[in-house]
């Protein structure tokens, strides 16, 4: 996930960090942290509402400055410790991860947070692939010819301003497993051999 979005969101500008929250109530929220105040306002505007992992951004100013930023400005003071251990702690169980709306924002002077659906599922694979590496003259429908003629293909997004990554939708994680293991590492062009990974991790 914080790959993807470091992907998608580096367009705009210099990233200088992205968070992921991963306390249970917070999850699907990340921050990306940009150097400048108009890369952040940009990628508000362009990727407002974009579909990423099946769910749309939902995108806003952070209340705050990133860490990042206040490092880079000089003003970083130590969040206060306020958790304390357990003396019992209690047991860990498995979680089925569900899905939230996804919220994109971004912090007011330099950075970007964004709050995107960053659950999960415990299983590694997914049914939306995450395509890298591809040329610059790659378009939907090149994408499309190549992964529909596996069962269960249902759209390519391609991300405005970046030919280069793409999502691949199927209607199950097996279906998506069996696209993934044919075209990863597939020569789009001699000098393009594209990347295809589960939009999960």
């Amino acid at each position: 996930m914080r790959k993807a979005l470091f992907a998608v969101f580096s367009q705009f500008g210099e990233i200088l960090d992205v968070v992921m929250r991963k306390r249970l109530k917070l999850r699907g929220q990340a921050f990306i942290a940009f150097r400048h105040q108009e890369s952040a306002t940009n990628s508000l505007r362009t990727m407002y509402g974009f579909p990423l992992f099946g769910m749309r951004m939902c995108i806003q100013y952070a209340k705050t400055d990133a860490d990042a930023v206040t490092k880079m400005k000089g003003t970083f003071v130590p969040r206060p410790v306020t958790e304390k251990p357990r003396e019992n702690p209690v047991p860990k169980k498995k979680v089925t991860a569900t899905h939230k709306t996804p919220h994109l924002a971004s912090a007011p002077g330099n950075p970007i947070a964004s709050h995107v659906d960053a659950s999960t599922s415990l299983m590694s694979s997914h049914h939306i692939l995450f395509v890298t590496n591809l040329p610059d003259s790659s378009s939907s429908t090149m994408l499309s010819m190549l992964f529909s003629q596996f069962p269960g293909w249902r759209e390519v997004r391609v991300v405005p301003g970046r030919p280069d990554i793409a999502f691949v939708e199927f209607d199950n994680d097996q279906h998506a497993a069996i696209a993934k293991n044919a075209l990863d590492g597939f020569p789009v062009l001699p000098s393009h051999r594209m990347h295809v990974v589960f939009s999960s991790k």
